[in-house]
C-alpha cells in the first residue's frame, strides 16, 4: 500500500496536525501557525465578500430593469436639446374672471371678497327655503333629521345676518325650487356644485345640505 501525498491545508497547519510537535522547532512552528492564521483570515474574508458582490450585481440588474420599465417624458427640439415634462408655473385662472387665482382658493382676491359680501335674503325667499328643506327631510330618520336641521339652522342664521353671498343665495333658491318640484337629480347637481365651490368657507352647513 502506498501512502497518498496530499497538500497541507491551513486548518491542518493551525491545528498542528501536519507538523508534530516533537519534530518541528519552536520558531518554525510559530511561523507556520502565523502563516496558517493569516491564510484562514484571508479565506474567511473572501467567503464573506462573495455573497456581497453577488448581491450588488443583482441589485444593479434590478435597478436597470426598473428604470427601463418606467416611462419618462422627453421632448427633443430641433437643436437636440432634451426638455422635461412641461410645467405651467404660476397660478391658475380664477373661476369667475380672467385674473390669476390666489391659492389655496381657485378664485382671485377680488372675486373672493365679492363672494364674501352678502345681503339678507328676502323673508319670502327664506320661508320657501325652509319649507323645501323641511319637506325633503320628512322621510329621514329622527337622529339624522335632527343633525341636518341643526346644521341648516346655521345657514338660516347666516342668511338673516347677510353673511351669505348673492351667488350662493341664488343657487340655494334654485335648489329649493327643484326639491319642491320633485326634480331630485337637478337638486343633487346644485348641491354638489355648492360643495365643490364653497366647501372651504361653509363646510358646516354644506355637510347638512348634502344629506337632504
Amino acid at each position: 500500500m502506498q501512502l497518498a501525498s496530499m497538500p497541507v491545508t491551513p486548518l491542518g497547519l493551525a491545528a498542528g496536525a501536519a507538523v508534530p510537535e516533537r519534530t518541528a522547532s519552536k520558531p518554525k512552528k510559530e511561523a507556520m501557525l502565523a502563516s496558517a492564521a493569516a491564510a484562514i483570515v484571508g479565506l474567511a474574508g473572501a467567503v464573506a465578500k462573495a455573497p456581497q458582490a453577488e448581491g450588488n450585481q443583482e441589485r444593479k440588474k434590478k435597478g436597470a430593469s426598473s428604470a427601463a420599465a418606467v416611462a419618462c417624458y422627453e421632448s427633443r427640439d430641433e437643436t437636440g436639446r432634451v426638455w422635461g415634462v412641461p410645467a405651467a408655473f404660476g397660478k391658475g385662472q380664477c373661476l369667475d374672471c380672467p385674473k390669476k387665482a390666489a391659492p389655496p382658493s381657485m378664485r382671485c382676491e377680488g372675486c373672493q371678497l365679492a363672494l364674501a359680501q352678502g345681503a339678507a335674503m328676502a323673508e319670502g325667499d327664506t320661508r320657501m327655503l325652509k319649507d323645501a328643506f323641511g319637506a325633503a327631510l320628512q322621510g329621514a330618520a329622527a337622529a339624522r333629521r335632527a343633525e341636518v336641521e341643526a346644521r341648516l339652522n346655521c345657514l338660516y342664521e347666516q342668511i338673516e345676518m347677510g353673511k351669505i353671498s348673492a351667488p350662493i343665495q341664488v343657487k340655494l333658491l334654485r335648489l329649493a325650487s327643484c326639491l319642491s318640484e320633485g326634480k331630485a337629480a337637478q337638486a343633487a347637481t346644485l348641491a354638489r356644485e355648492l360643495v365643490a365651490e364653497h366647501w372651504r368657507q361653509h363646510r358646516h352647513w354644506l355637510t347638512g345640505l348634502k344629506c337632504i
